[in-house]
């Protein structure tokens, strides 16, 4: 009897031990999703609303400023196709610094999601993904419990990203 109290003590210790592994490792970060975002860059703010559905479809529709509502990007690789209305054209991100907001929140989510030259640590209840990118070092914050993006900052060139009502498709 005093056997199967002690087998069944380790037993129980097990698998409390065992049950405390997976909070030491960030939510897997969803392949579908859509969220509203607040943009601050270069001294202007925007909001717009990303739908990334799968591995290659990211499209960021601008909401404001209303000069430029309803202006689409839709990125796939190094290129970008913006549509607006009935226009619609391919251009070479590279050579238009600003489309740099979505290349880089588009790129370092795709970086994060392969797992490639990053660092992830816990920090204030909210998962930092650190990683490097063409223009400079960048953070991107997940919550802890829900696994939702909340927030993208690259330093270099002024930007930061909020994410509001963050879901997944």
């Amino acid at each position: 009897m005093k056997r199967l109290l002690i087998l069944l003590t380790v037993l129980v210790l097990f698998l409390v031990a065992c049950s405390n592994l997976g909070s030491d490792s960030p939510p897997v970060l969803p392949q579908s999703f859509e969220a509203d975002l607040i943009v601050r860059f270069n001294e202007s703010e925007m909001t717009a609303h990303w739908k990334k559905d799968g591995v290659a479809s990211n499209s960021i529709k601008i909401i404001t400023p209303d000069s430029i509502n309803g202006l689409e990007l839709k990125f796939n690789g190094s290129k970008c196709t913006v549509t607006y209305e009935d226009l619609s054209f391919d251009m070479d991100i590279n050579r238009f610094p600003q489309t740099a907001f979505g290349t880089e929140l588009v790129n370092s989510f795709e970086q994060v999601i392969k797992n490639t030259d990053i660092t992830v640590n816990k920090r204030d209840g909210a998962w930092e993904y650190k990683g490097e990118n063409s223009t400079g070092s960048y953070i991107l914050r997940q919550n802890t419990d829900t696994g939702f993006l909340e927030f993208f900052s690259v330093p270099s060139i002024d930007l930061t990203v909020n994410f509001e009502n963050f879901k997944k498709i």
